[in-house]
């Protein structure tokens, strides 16, 4: 049998297993009803939105943006590729998350406060400069501090179902286990948040107890308008977790970094569609569109 010096050894293992990640990630997963590893629409988002946080469906084709800096909203047209308005609604922040339920729109800061204004807010706004906004203290935005007991909370969507907001932090609670989170529940009735926790999630679990290198630091929750599943992504970890409408793992997803260069928002339209966009890093924020194609029972 031939020898190779252990050099020459190191270097095909080297090899290999680069050619088996890019494998990996670039294998086309279709289970959930879209295929990650390929977009149906790339856009590039404004340099303001550099760090886009969060974002949320207005209609067919706009978009509503936060970012984590600017007390601020932006309504994106996907068609003009535009910001239409630009409202401001507080101070500068660490701006996480944004979402509407009904008439509403809620934009979640990291320290659990929130901040709700009707949908008439983004429509008397035209585009303006940040030196040039209202005084924030004449602004129609109404705050709520949840008293949720950790910081660092990044992710916010809502659940119609139950007539509440869900809140997701990427770091653990102090009250359960090493690598589980906590979604909160935010009663949109009462205005205050429930005391019973809406999931306790643990993405290490069944077929997925092995040892992983992931840590599930969640970015952001959504939920499918058609199937009830919760998504989650973790921006860290390059990620996608998916859970049954009970909070079960279902499947772990791995995105492309060449294409999720740091995502940070998910929004689902109606149809099941949806849109992810990408914090700037390095490069410029993008928006990408994934069409959904329902499987055949």
């Amino acid at each position: 049998m031939k020898k190779y010096p252990v050099f020459i050894l190191f270097g095909i293992v080297f090899f290999a297993v680069l050619i088996a990640t890019s494998i990996l990630l670039n294998k086309r997963d279709v289970s959930l009803g879209y295929d990650f590893s390929e977009p149906n629409e790339t856009i590039i988002l404004p340099d303001i939105l550099r760090e886009v946080s969060g974002i949320a469906i207005e209609d067919n084709h706009q978009l509503v943006c936060v970012q984590d800096e600017n007390g601020a909203l932006f309504q994106f047209d996907t068609k003009s590729l535009e910001i239409v308005t630009q409202s401001y609604f507080g101070e500068d922040g660490d701006y996480e998350g944004v979402c509407k339920a009904g008439s509403f729109f809620y934009v979640l800061r990291s320290d659990g406060v929130l901040f709700e204004f009707d949908n008439q807010f983004m429509k008397k706004v035209e585009v303006i400069m940040e030196e040039d906004a209202p005084d924030i203290d004449n602004t129609p935005a109404k705050q709520y501090d949840t008293g949720i007991p950790i910081d660092e909370n990044e992710g916010l969507c809502f659940d119609q179902k139950n007539n509440r907001l869900l809140i997701i932090s990427r770091e653990q609670s102090p009250h359960t286990k090493n690598k589980e989170r906590v979604v909160y529940a935010f009663d949109l009735a009462k205005k205050r948040l429930s005391k019973k926790r809406a999931f306790t999630l643990n993405p290490f679990s069944g077929k997925w107890k092995k040892p992983s290198d992931l840590s599930f630091r969640p970015s952001e929750l959504a939920l499918h308008p058609l199937t009830g599943e919760l998504y989650v992504l973790s921006s860290k970890d390059h990620a996608l977790f998916v859970f049954s409408p009970a909070g079960k793992i279902k499947t772990i997803q791995r995105l492309n970094p060449t294409i999720f260069a740091k995502p940070e928002g998910i929004a689902f339209m109606e149809n099941g569609d949806v849109y992810i966009s990408n914090e700037g890093k390095h490069d410029r924020p993008t928006l990408l569109f994934f069409r959904y194609t329902a499987k055949k029972l």
